[in-house]
């Protein structure tokens, strides 16, 4: 055990009841992944569902679209991101991904793009 281990197990048993009980709540959810018992909730089962069924739907961008998204990403998250990894982006700012009221997460992938390519996507 380390040293700023031990330190914060001593400094847990002056904690109020209810923040022990957190951290051996969330210690327990650890080392439970860490064993690959973890069973996902209700909660990350619909989420899932969602995701799966909007992959069933043939969600897509066009290139124009993907096109703008490079763009955006570049002028207003001032990142590079090569097209296929704006896809996502791409169908979120066309308006074919409904997000009202949810909370969202997109993944933009990739530097790996061609500097002249690059250059016409942005202009």
């Amino acid at each position: 055990m380390t040293t700023s281990l031990k330190d914060l197990l001593e400094r847990v048993e002056s904690w109020p009841e209810a923040a022990q009980n957190e951290l051996v709540a969330v210690a327990n959810q650890i080392e439970s992944e860490l064993q690959g018992d973890y069973v996902a909730t209700q909660e990350e089962l619909r989420i899932i569902d969602a995701a799966i069924a909007s992959i069933d739907a043939g969600e897509f961008a066009s290139d124009e679209e993907v096109a703008a998204a490079v763009a955006y990403a570049y002028r207003e998250l001032k990142l590079v991101v090569e097209p296929g990894g704006a896809v996502g982006l791409a169908a979120l700012l066309a308006g074919r991904i409904d997000v009202k009221g949810k909370n969202v997460v997109i993944v933009l992938s990739g530097g790996n793009v061609d500097a002249e390519l690059f250059a016409k996507l942005v202009a």
